[in-house]
């Protein structure tokens, strides 16, 4: 077992605490260009598993958007197949939103390298 600095940890999580926490972070993002406004809430892991390939296909903005936009309730906003349509949509707005649900990861620089969107 690896050494902890003494004062570091507060208590210790039980598996059963890990795996019923849900995820409360929720950024409300104002879109002016489409005229209101789009909560977003943090990523999953598997969430983050797909990026690498929405960065590859070009895709990353619309990808981000649709896996963190939720409805009031807090359910997903836009479903996998819904992704192609967000590809339609103007890239200031795409921008903005993806660049939000960057800050509300806590995303690095180099993953912000991949701000494009492909209109296919």
């Amino acid at each position: 077992m690896s050494e902890v600095k003494t004062g570091t940890i507060v208590r210790m999580l039980s598996r059963t605490e890990i795996l019923e926490k849900s995820q409360t972070r929720e950024v409300v993002v104002e879109v002016p260009e489409w005229g209101g406004s789009v909560t977003l809430r943090e990523l999953t892991a598997g969430d983050a598993l797909g990026l690498a390939d929405a960065i590859k296909g070009g895709y990353l903005a619309a990808y981000v958007v649709a896996r963190s936009a939720v409805t009031p309730d807090g359910q997903p906003m836009f479903t996998e197949e819904d992704v192609t349509e967000l590809k339609q949509r103007g890239m200031r707005a795409m921008i903005r939103l993806q660049r939000a649900a960057f800050e509300l990861n806590g995303l690095d620089e180099e993953a912000r390298k991949g701000d494009t969107v492909k209109n296919d």
